[in-house]
């Protein structure tokens, strides 16, 4: 008889946000891709170091790059550091590609750190990542808007580093969607 009295005091719509907060922000991660059709798209929270080639020095230099991806079930930021600037995903999304491929798309915002040339400025740009599940990689490219007539494009791969387990298990303990 009590829990009778809680699930009505909580009610149908509480007991749904309940059901849907926990599933949005940890269980979706414990269903294989695919899996009942419930989780189309690949858990690709956490933190991805390589490099990055540019078109602005005719892919000559390799630059390092971290990318850091925070994902629930419903959502997905990622973050991604250089050593003259950062960026941030203002959208994105996943897209279904012909062949089953789930490929997250992007627009971000780069902004210029403080050690950057004085003729780099804040732009926005947008990005393609395609997971390789295999090998827990994701090859990467993207383009930036025409600065004053300027386009820079690039590719980087990066790699997955280890995920402590509460990260695993809770990914919103330290997520940004608060």
């Amino acid at each position: 008889l009590p829990w009778i009295l809680f699930i009505d005091s909580l009610g149908v719509l509480g007991i749904y946000t309940l059901i849907f907060k926990v599933f949005n922000d940890c269980l979706w991660q414990f269903f294989p891709q695919g899996m009942l059709g419930l989780v189309e798209v690949p858990n690709l929270n956490g933190i991805w170091t390589g490099e990055l080639r540019s078109s602005f020095d005719n892919n000559a230099t390799p630059y390092k790059v971290t990318v850091k991806i925070i994902q629930t079930f419903s959502r997905i930021k990622i973050f991604a550091y250089f050593q003259r600037s950062w960026s941030y995903s203002i959208v994105a999304d996943f897209y279904k590609e012909t062949d089953g491929r789930q490929v997250l798309h992007y627009v971000y915002k780069n902004e210029p750190r403080n050690n950057a040339a004085t003729t780099m400025h804040g732009h926005y740009g947008a990005g393609k990542h395609e997971y390789l599940k295999s090998k827990d990689v994701m090859e990467c490219s993207y383009y930036n808007e025409p600065p004053r007539e300027r386009v820079w494009f690039g590719k980087f791969n990066v790699k997955r580093k280890k995920r402590t387990l509460i990260e695993y298990i809770f990914p919103s303990l330290k997520s940004g969607f608060k």
